[in-house]
C-alpha cells in the first residue's frame, strides 16, 4: 500500500498482514490524520510483491519526475505500522509495472472435483506447492491438454482425465486407436513448447490434441495402463505425431481389448 499521510504530508509505502478482523469495526490502514488519501493498494494472498511506476507532479527545480519502486524491498510488518518514506513530493500517479513473485515460499494447492475448482483448504485431491511462476497442466479426456495457473477463479471442465502441476521434463505415454487402421498404437510424447500468450478465458492455448480416441481412454484406462508395458525404445514425440504399432504379438482391434477387459 502506498498512502499520503494528511493533505500535504509525506508519501508512505509499506506492506502489512491483516491475521483477523471483528465484524461492524473500522480499521485505519494510515497513521489516521485528517486527509490522508490511499494512492495504490493491492491484495496478496501468498505475499507477492510487485513493482510499481510512480509519476511525481512537475515543480520547480524537481529534478525526478518518475521512478519505480520494488515492494520487494519493504519488510511485512502489522496493520498499525507507519511504513517507509516513498517520497515527499505530490504524486500525479501510480501504476503497476510488473507483477512480482512470492515472497513468502510457495503455497499448497488442492483440486476439489465436486465443483472443478482450486482451493486452498485441503479438500480434494493436492496437486502440490506452487510458486508465482508454476502451472497446472490439465489432460482432458479428448485428447486435448492446456496450462493455467492457480488462481482461484479458475473453473475447469467436467471431461477431466488428468490435473497436476506442470513438469516440462515429463514424458507422457499413451495408447489410442487408429481408426484408419484399426489398431490400437502406443505413443511416447512430452508436453513442451506450450506457449506463454493466454486466452480471454485465462487459459493458455493447448499444443496439437494427442492422438487419442476418448472411447478407448475413458472407458477402460485405468486397465489399459496397468496391464500393458510399453517398449523402452519407444520414440519420444511431440502431441499431434501418429505413434507406431505394436508387433511384438497379434494384431488386437479396439473391439478385442474391449472383450478381453469385460
Amino acid at each position: 500500500m502506498i498512502y499520503r499521510d494528511g493533505r500535504a504530508g509525506c508519501n508512505y509505502i509499506k506492506r502489512f498482514a491483516v491475521t483477523g478482523s471483528t465484524r461492524d469495526k473500522e480499521y485505519n490502514v494510515t497513521r489516521g490524520t485528517e486527509g490522508s488519501r490511499i494512492l495504490y493498494f493491492s491484495a496478496n494472498p501468498n505475499g507477492e510483491a510487485e513493482t510499481v511506476k510512480v509519476i511525481l507532479k512537475p515543480k520547480l527545480r524537481q529534478k525526478t519526475l518518475v521512478f519505480e519502486k520494488d515492494f520487494s524491498e519493504i519488510l511485512i510488518k502489522g496493520r498499525t505500522s507507519l511504513g517507509n518514506i516513498l517520497t515527499r513530493a505530490e504524486i500525479h500517479k501510480i501504476s503497476l509495472k510488473q507483477r512480482g513473485s512470492s515472497t513468502l515460499g510457495g503455497r499448497e494447492v488442492w483440486f476439489d472435483r465436486d465443483v472443478l475448482r482450486l482451493n486452498y483448504d485441503g479438500r480434494g485431491e493436492a496437486l502440490g506447492e506452487f510458486r508465482s511462476d508454476d502451472r497446472i497442466l490439465v489432460v482432458l479426456q479428448s485428447g486435448e491438454f492446456y496450462t493455467t495457473g492457480f488462481d482461484l477463479s479458475n473453473h475447469y471442465e467436467e471431461n477431466i482425465l488428468l490435473i497436476e502441476r506442470y513438469d516440462a521434463r515429463k514424458t507422457w505415454t499413451a495408447v489410442y486407436f487408429d481408426a484408419d487402421q484399426g489398431l490400437c498404437l502406443p505413443q511416447a510424447l512430452p508436453v513442451r513448447g506450450l506457449r506463454e500468450a493466454a486466452e480471454p478465458d485465462g487459459r493458455q492455448p493447448s499444443s496439437p490434441p494427442l492422438p487419442t480416441d476418448r472411447r478407448d481412454l475413458s472407458t477402460h484406462r485405468g486397465d489399459l495402463w496397468r496391464t500393458r508395458q510399453l517398449p523402452r525404445s519407444l520414440d519420444h514425440r511431440g502431441g499431434g505425431v501418429r505413434g507406431r504399432e505394436e508387433r511384438q504379438g497379434p494384431r488386437q482391434t479396439s473391439d478385442d481389448i474391449h472383450r478381453r477387459l469385460g
